[in-house]
């Protein structure tokens, strides 16, 4: 379990909404825009964000009384039990199966740990790794049983009493009115506090903050340039439960042939390919300039340092000379001492006598 803490990007004064107790659990299927609502939900609302891979992996009882959780696991009674128990309030996103499982294939790609979703509960998506939409590979998986759990998940999720939906293209074309249809049902927040966390975490920011590319197209019904007609029908087979669920068309009028899914996703990767290296470059920059300053700040250093080197210098060349005075200085004091005190001895010594005489 990793506990990231809450968003200090917005500067507003504490409302009282932000003391009291809050708790979210984004449950969904992956790659539907979890971690962008999450990362939305924090700067409305500066919630700690919970992560963890397993419900085990989370220590229930040691959870801030604000905070937001993320994770990615089917429907289950135990977790449904715990949820409630800690006062949860349930939210999942609704995607299109078919954009999904297209952002899975290019994930898989460049992320190696997607078999952490549910746990790797009915396999990972090893097979799919470096492969296109129109490969043996890819038809293969979108009829497994590990395809059919992830791409059931929100729709499961969805049937379970007080859980509030999010529709990822909804919140992709009209950010402003699914958050605040959002928040209306978990606690309401001001209009410009909804304003500034879009602001924020757009997919623009979002994606330039990462280096395994997380935030990908973030364009929906991407898929229709992508997806040839027979495995859209495919996919629709497969998992027409989750797209009834959800309320997604089956898309019988879909007639892109396999030729050009394949040419545009080639187009679409070298697009990618093409947007990374900007970026490295933008980065690289950065790191050029960080590092040119950091140059001059130790040049500035060095030459404070020699200039006060050579004001002290002087002051080192009389040293020797200075300590042998000094020592000199502490034998005369100690000789001297002891001649005033044998003279102040001799003297009382002669009054003594003196006043003996005249006595007599």
């Amino acid at each position: 379990m990793d506990i990231i803490p809450a968003s200090d990007l917005l500067e507003r004064e504490v409302a009282p909404a932000e003391t009291e107790a809050c708790r979210i659990a984004i449950l969904s299927t992956p790659r539907t825009g979890n971690t962008w609502l999450r990362r939305l939900l924090d700067s409305i609302y500066s919630l700690p964000q919970v992560v963890a891979d397993t419900p085990g992996d989370v220590d229930w009882d040691q959870l801030p009384s604000r905070c937001i959780l993320q994770l990615h696991w089917p429907l289950d009674i135990a977790l449904q039990s715990v949820l409630s128990k800690h006062e949860f309030k349930v939210v999942t996103l609704f995607r299109n199966p078919c954009d999904t499982l297209i952002s899975i294939l290019h994930f898989a790609t460049v992320w190696k740990n997607t078999n952490l979703w549910m746990g790797g509960l009915k396999g990972d998506e090893t097979s799919i790794v470096g492969t296109r939409p129109c490969s043996r590979e890819f038809a293969e998986y979108v009829s497994s049983e590990r395809a059919k759990l992830l791409i059931s998940a929100s729709a499961d999720w969805a049937e379970t009493e007080g859980c509030l939906t999010v529709s990822y293209e909804s919140l992709v074309h009209d950010t402003t009115r699914e958050l605040i249809r959002a928040t209306e049902h978990l606690q309401p927040a001001p209009a410009e506090v909804i304003s500034a966390a879009i602001e924020a975490n757009s997919i623009a920011k979002l994606r330039s903050s990462v280096q395994n590319q997380h935030f990908w197209r973030g364009q929906p019904g991407i898929w229709k340039t992508l997806l040839p007609h027979e495995l859209v029908r495919d996919i629709y087979r497969h998992h027409s439960a989750a797209f009834e669920a959800m309320s997604y068309p089956s898309n019988d009028d879909h007639r892109l042939s396999q030729s050009e899914a394949d040419a545009n996703w080639t187009g679409l990767e070298l697009a990618t390919m093409r947007q990374e290296m900007a970026e490295s470059r933008r980065q690289l920059k950065q790191a050029t300039d960080e590092l040119n300053q950091s140059r001059w700040k130790i040049r500035d250093l060095e030459v404070a340092f020699e200039k006060a080197h050579a004001s002290i210098e002087p002051l080192v060349e009389v040293g020797p000379t200075i300590l042998s005075l000094s020592t000199r200085v502490n034998r005369i004091t100690r000789f001297c001492g002891g001649a005033m005190a044998s003279i102040r001895h001799h003297l009382g010594l002669n009054g003594k006598s003196i006043r003996k005489g005249c006595e007599t």
